[in-house]
């Protein structure tokens, strides 16, 4: 589910899993030893309109990947990170705007991989 219960729908694709965040936030994950990658999206989710938020993900001393803004125009954006070295990471999202109305994110099709 999305910020308030409502369904994950980003750029009108339905996700079953993912984590919905409202900015400014950070998601603490452990990573295992045998995962040298994660991939996945974060977006503004369609329910959303009016802000811009950015999305970030941050190893143990370093910026992984960071977005773009996302916002009504750029709804998402895909990643692959390497994992290597990391034991946790932060996804992060924060917003761009002077207030965080509106301001939520998702994380969907998160998938650690070889």
């Amino acid at each position: 589910e999305g910020v308030d219960g409502k369904p994950i729908i980003v750029k009108g694709v339905i996700y079953t899993s993912g984590l919905g965040t409202h900015a400014n936030s950070e998601i603490k994950i452990r990573v295992k030893n045998n995962s040298p990658f994660l991939s996945g999206k974060c977006g503004y989710p369609d329910y959303a309109s009016g802000a811009n938020v950015q999305c970030e993900i941050r190893g143990n001393s370093r910026i992984l990947f960071k977005s773009t803004a996302l916002n009504n125009d750029h709804r998402e954006e895909p990643f692959r990170v390497s994992l290597e070295g990391e034991k946790d990471i932060t996804l992060a999202f924060r917003t761009l705007n002077p207030d965080i109305n509106s301001a939520h994110g998702v994380w969907v099709d998160l998938l650690t991989r070889d």
